[in-house]
This record gives C-alpha cells, structure tokens and sequence, in this order.
C-alpha cells in the first residue's frame, strides 16, 4: 500500500540546484545531490527506480518519462519520440539492468511514480492505461511501489530529490505534495 502523503505550500520550495530534466522518452539517472526532474505531466507517468537503504552520500535513482504503457502501442510516426524511456515495459527493464549493471540487487529496488491526467477531452484517451500498466510491470519484477500520485485533471511537475529519496509533485494549480 503506497505510503501517504505531506503537502508543503508551494512557494515554501527552495530553488533547487543540480536538476537533471527528464524529456519525452527518455530516462536519467541520479546520484547523491542530483534531482531528477520532468517539469510537466499530462498522461505521461515519471516513474522514478531507487535503491533502498543506501547512505545518504552513495544514493542512486532512476527516472523514466514514460508516454505509453507498452511498445506494442499504436503510436503516430510524425510525434516519433526515439528513447528507452517511451514505452514502459522497455523503460522498466532498462532501469532494473542499469542499476544491476551497478551491482544493486533487485530486491532492493524500489519504485515511486507520479502523472497519468486524466482529461476527459483529451483526443487519445487510451493513453489513461500508463498507470495500470506500469503497475502490473512493477509487480510482475516484484518492485515494490512505495508512492503514486496519478489522475486529476492538472498538468504537473514532478522532481526526485534523490539525497532524500523524495518525490515533489506539483500539480498546475495545487499545493506541492511530498511522496
């Protein structure tokens, strides 16, 4: 069961330094200070992989800005995005290799997540099946999805403060929520 949630005022925020952007489809990774950072969600999902129970000077994460739940998804050749982060099932399995390749251990591997709008005019609304999708990937590599905050009808930004292991979100319009 995902943990719940702290909300700070939104302008209580610090600027943060050392943010790494997360585009369309693409996945990056962070160490100690770093942030990892997609600054607007519509459908799309941040998925965001780390190791638990390191020490706070050697942490490690992960984020994929996934826009489709998997790569057997119709997609339009003209809004081709190429990235191992596109499609969740390749962007999972690409981070648990990375991160192994790293010596960490599966079992250590823990997930977090947010996105996944949900706007009822939206001209693809088959898109809404990121979330689902991704939640069944996570527990079919038995990774345990710590945190997720998914739907409403905002865009927003979402930032992996990877020294903490914490996920700001903040929707469009709303109060920043800490997972």
């Amino acid at each position: 069961m995902p943990q719940k949630v702290k909300i700070i005022d939104r302008f209580s925020r610090k600027l943060l330094k050392n943010n790494l952007n997360v585009g369309l489809g693409e996945i990056a990774i962070g160490e100690s200070d770093i942030c990892l950072r997609v600054p607007m969600l519509g459908s799309c999902i941040a998925l965001v992989i780390y190791i638990q129970n390191q020490p706070v000077e050697s942490r490690i994460a992960m984020m994929a800005h996934i826009m489709y739940p998997n790569s057997n998804f119709p997609v339009n050749p003209s809004q081709e995005v190429i990235g191992e982060g596109k499609y969740a099932d390749i962007a999972l399995l690409a981070m648990i290799k990375k991160l192994e390749s790293r010596g960490f251990n599966k079992r250590l591997m823990i997930a977090k997540m947010a996105g996944g709008v949900i706007n009822p005019s939206m001209k693809y609304p088959h898109l809404h099946t990121n979330e689902p999708a991704i939640i069944e990937l996570l527990n079919r590599e038995k990774i345990s999805l710590k945190a997720s905050y998914t739907g409403g009808t905002e865009g927003l930004e979402a930032i992996f403060k990877t020294k903490e292991y914490k996920l700001y979100v903040t929707p469009k319009k709303a109060q920043t929520v800490i997972l």
